[in-house]
């Protein structure tokens, strides 16, 4: 709202109303103050001055009403404005929050199909615990057997001399009891331990030629006379049906065969009663 036209108004009025402010003079009386005349010609300009104050301060008033209205309407809009976002972040907030509880269900239950495949995992894992444990058992118990069952060393022909008394072979030699068994085979034939043990000897002799002994180690021992040659060495820990050496015809012999000889505490025994023949 334009305020100038008022105040010129109220300006104008005033103005007019100063110059009746004075003394007044005649000829034949002296100089007065009149404040009748003042005051009556001074009323109108008063009641003229006093409407345009008022109209000013109303318009003042107004103007600044107008203005504190559109602050406080701005202001309101700005808290609507406001108040809309924070609805929509309590929106979007809410929604999260129901995303993250949707999202903690679903790993509670991951959690508890995980500790339930872990019970099923300890369960088979004690199962197949206990399963190992009795194959390596039975494997125990079988490599105990298997040290301790005699096997035929070689795949002979004929057993040629039995255990016991008996004619030398060689002409001219005294006859004298056969500590073993001569099992006839071609030159060659792959000589294996018949039991599991540990070789002590693996050397060459005029009388026996090449030949093995093996310790198994409970008070038994085996013996491999006539040899073509031996492929294990002193101290060497040989298992039964390993290959020591191969057939042959070395020290006093007749011909390609292997004698093969058990002991128990130094006492020769017949194989014929530990070995299928």
């Amino acid at each position: 709202m334009d305020l100038k036209p008022v105040w010129n108004k109220i300006r104008s009025a005033w103005q007019k109303i100063i110059p009746d402010w004075k003394y007044e003079k005649s000829d034949d009386q002296p100089t007065q103050f009149s404040w009748k005349r003042i005051l009556y010609k001074s009323v109108p300009y008063v009641l003229v001055v006093v409407f345009a104050s008022i109209t000013f301060l109303t318009a003042l008033g107004v103007k600044s009403t107008n203005v504190e209205h559109i602050t406080i309407k701005n202001t309101m809009a700005e808290l609507e404005a406001g108040k809309q976002n924070l609805a929509a972040n309590r929106k979007e907030l809410e929604e999260t929050l129901n995303e993250t509880k949707s999202l903690l269900a679903q790993l509670q239950l991951m959690n508890a199909d995980m500790e339930t495949l872990l019970e099923q995992a300890k369960e088979q894992d004690a199962d197949m615990a206990a399963r190992i444990e009795a194959f390596m058992s039975a494997y125990a118990d079988a490599e105990e057997q298997n040290q301790q069952r005699w096997i035929v060393p070689l795949q002979y022909t004929v057993c040629t001399s039995p255990f016991g008394d008996r004619e030398h072979p060689v002409p001219g030699e005294i006859a004298t009891y056969h500590h073993g068994v001569d099992l006839a085979a071609p030159q060659g034939t792959p000589v294996v331990a018949s039991r599991s043990g540990t070789v002590t000897v693996a050397t060459y002799e005029e009388h026996s030629g090449n030949y093995v002994i093996v310790d198994h180690l409970d008070g038994y021992t085996s013996r491999y006379l006539h040899l073509q040659k031996f492929i294990v060495s002193e101290g060497q820990f040989v298992m039964a049906g390993q290959i020591i050496g191969y057939c042959g015809s070395t020290g006093v012999s007749t011909g390609p065969h292997l004698h093969f000889g058990i002991y128990h505490n130094g006492k020769a025994v017949d194989p014929a009663d530990y070995i299928s023949m």
